[in-house]
């Protein structure tokens, strides 16, 4: 098994039991306490918002989400949704309702558009 492999040659490896997401930045922030720099780089937007809601205000981490063909690589950080700062405490919340990774999005509103709505 891959872990097994990894393992051997002295990688650290965490496996997931439940949803992944959350220990990549329960790790991440885990990982900051010793280095003060952390970036977890990801496809999903899940990251983000989780990075966002978990990380101590006076802290800092960083998500690179790299481009793709028409797509360019962009870096953002924990403070993403300062932006919005009434969302900050209903981040979760409003990114399930306006769709996550599933179709259970308000009906033709926008992530955007919602935050306007919460702010």
């Amino acid at each position: 098994m891959l872990t097994d492999k990894l393992t051997a040659a002295n990688i650290e490896v965490k496996q997931a039991k439940n949803d992944a997401d959350v220990l990549i930045i329960e790790t991440a922030i885990e990982k900051f306490k010793a280095t003060n720099t952390t970036i977890v780089v990801g496809e999903g937007v899940d990251l983000l918002v989780l990075i966002t809601a978990r990380t101590p205000v006076d802290k800092v981490i960083y998500f690179l989400k790299p481009g793709r063909a028409q797509q360019r690589t962009e870096v953002y950080s924990s403070k993403r949704l300062s932006a919005y700062p009434k969302c900050q405490n209903y981040n979760l919340f409003l990114h399930s309702i306006t769709g996550c990774d599933t179709t259970s999005a308000i009906y033709r509103k926008g992530k955007t558009s919602v935050l306007k709505l919460f702010e």
